[in-house]
């Protein structure tokens, strides 16, 4: 099992490594800060509530296992002879490509020249290490990958079945696991105990790492467990004041939740979407809550991705209506794709989707061609939409009021989020400037969170639902107006705090 102590004081470490000489670091020491810190996260939320696997954690694992792959690559020598100085520049290329795309927060949030010129030189570095025989076409495929380091287009899962073969089955599982899919038949599968059978595996792999690459780490004593746990969370009494600021959410999401189980009377073991989403929202604040508690700003960053997926997923099926055919079509795209992962027969289920389909998108669409499509794709693709992408900025285009820019922030945020959302490298890159601030990334999630709980309140004030409910939703979003108020007064006099954590 993981050593805390031992994992804290190396992430420790290759941070202030970063800060004094970022060109001092290693192949490792990038991939195992990435390593590092999503194991943290994740032995955390273990640790302090092990009776449920969440979305936040399903997305650690998973993003241990790419990176996982990749230094398992570099320790067999298998790397290219540049990959640690085209790691290091691949910083400027990623940022770019991201930030490129809102000029109207340019003297804002960042400045867009010197990105540019800094872009514009790893993309000459990137030219003269990988060599002119390359065709223009595969280079800038090469440098448009998720691994541009490595010289070649791979992908994680092509990495994941060489270099760990142990986890290819529980990678796909996540994969289907964490990107949009329907979100009551995706409760069902989330539950699972191979991911918890894998987590010991995922522990022991970055204590050998550590242990062969890092062999005389000393922990510090603020740097364990105990002490760590109680200077964010105290006696349970004494919280500190990061932690007294989310409870109030928490505990009305949670109350949420219970009453819609309640006031629809819900038989135990059934459930209905509203109660599992906004389960499964009080599970993934708590994630952050822990995540804030303890400093880790870039973790809260990279799961602003599966949060704003799952946020975007619900507001789709919300504007779909009860009894609609798509929600259909999205519980067979989620149960075909699970079968699939696990070998299982899902014919039945796919001729049923097809006929569904072709009522709905497509009449002229072949059985082979809807095959490849439900199976090859991302939900939203299937759906209709270009990529996830659009699939979540719709949402944003219809719940965010533009007021200084905040459409554009959010939809950078996203961005920003996918970039450290995969084994790649950047997380250590990322932990400067504004990314560092992880308040944007918190505000961004009570905005949105505000506004599904409005859209959902005015869908029970308008159907036939029971009194008692359409009462308690009332009631409730009342309650959570204020504490969204009471969260942007107390996150800036918070501010100093969460920077001396961070």
């Amino acid at each position: 099992m993981m050593k805390y102590g031992y994992v804290r004081e190396l992430n420790a470490i290759l941070l202030d490594k970063y800060n004094e000489n970022e060109y001092g670091l290693t192949f490792v020491d990038y991939y195992m800060f990435q390593i590092t810190s999503f194991g943290l996260s994740l032995f955390r939320e273990l640790n302090l509530d092990n009776q449920r696997i969440s979305l936040s954690q399903a997305f650690d694992v998973r993003c241990i296992i790419e990176a996982l792959a990749v230094l398992r690559m570099y320790d067999k020598e298998e790397m290219p002879e540049y990959a640690s100085d085209l790691l290091r520049s691949n910083q400027f290329i990623c940022e770019y490509r991201t930030y490129k795309k809102y000029p109207k927060l340019h003297g804002i949030t960042f400045d867009l020249e010197e990105m540019e010129r800094n872009y514009n030189d790893a993309v000459s570095y990137y030219r003269e290490k990988i060599g002119t025989d390359i065709s223009s076409k595969d280079f800038k495929k090469i440098i448009k990958g998720k691994l541009p380091h490595l010289m070649e287009d791979y992908s994680y899962y092509s990495l994941i079945s060489m270099y760990c073969p142990e986890f290819v089955d529980t990678y796909q599982h996540l994969s289907v696991i964490l990107h949009p899919s329907e979100i009551v038949t995706n409760f069902c599968y989330l539950e699972i105990e191979s991911v918890i059978d894998i987590l010991g595996k995922i522990f022991d792999a970055i204590t050998e790492l550590i242990e062969k690459y890092y062999p005389n780490i000393i922990p510090s004593y603020e740097h364990n467990w105990e002490y760590e746990c109680e200077y964010c969370f105290g006696d349970g009494t004494n919280y500190s004041p990061l932690v007294i600021a989310g409870k109030p959410q928490l505990m009305l999401i949670k109350e949420l939740t219970l009453k819609i189980h309640e006031d629809l009377k819900l038989p135990d073991g059934e459930v209905c979407l509203p109660e599992v989403f906004f389960g499964r929202v009080y599970e993934e604040l708590e994630s952050i809550l822990y995540d804030k508690a303890f400093g880790f700003s870039e973790i809260i960053k990279s799961k602003v991705k599966p949060i704003f997926e799952l946020f975007a997923t619900f507001h789709y099926s919300l504007k779909q209506g009860e009894g609609s055919l798509i929600l259909d079509l999205m519980q067979y795209y989620t149960i075909i794709n699970y079968l699939k992962v696990k070998n299982e027969p899902f014919e039945d289920e796919l001729n049923k989707s097809y006929e569904i389909y072709k009522k709905q998108f497509n009449s002229e669409i072949t059985l082979d061609k809807y095959t490849d499509l439900i199976t090859k794709n991302f939900m939203p693709v299937y759906l209709g939409y270009e990529d996830i992408k659009g699939f979540v900025f719709e949402m944003i285009d219809d719940l965010v009021i533009d007021i200084l820019h905040q459409k554009d922030s959010c939809k950078m945020l996203y961005e920003e989020s996918q970039c450290l959302s995969h084994g790649n490298g950047y997380v250590l890159s990322s932990n400067v400037g504004a990314f560092l601030d992880s308040d944007s990334a918190c505000k961004s999630i009570d905005v949105l969170l505000l506004a599904l709980f409005k859209e959902y309140a005015e869908i029970v004030k308008k159907n036939n639902l029971p009194k008692k409910l359409k009462y308690d939703i009332k009631s409730l979003l009342k309650k959570y107006e204020i504490i969204h108020t009471t969260i942007l007064y107390e996150e800036l006099t918070l501010k100093p705090l969460i920077k001396k954590l961070g």
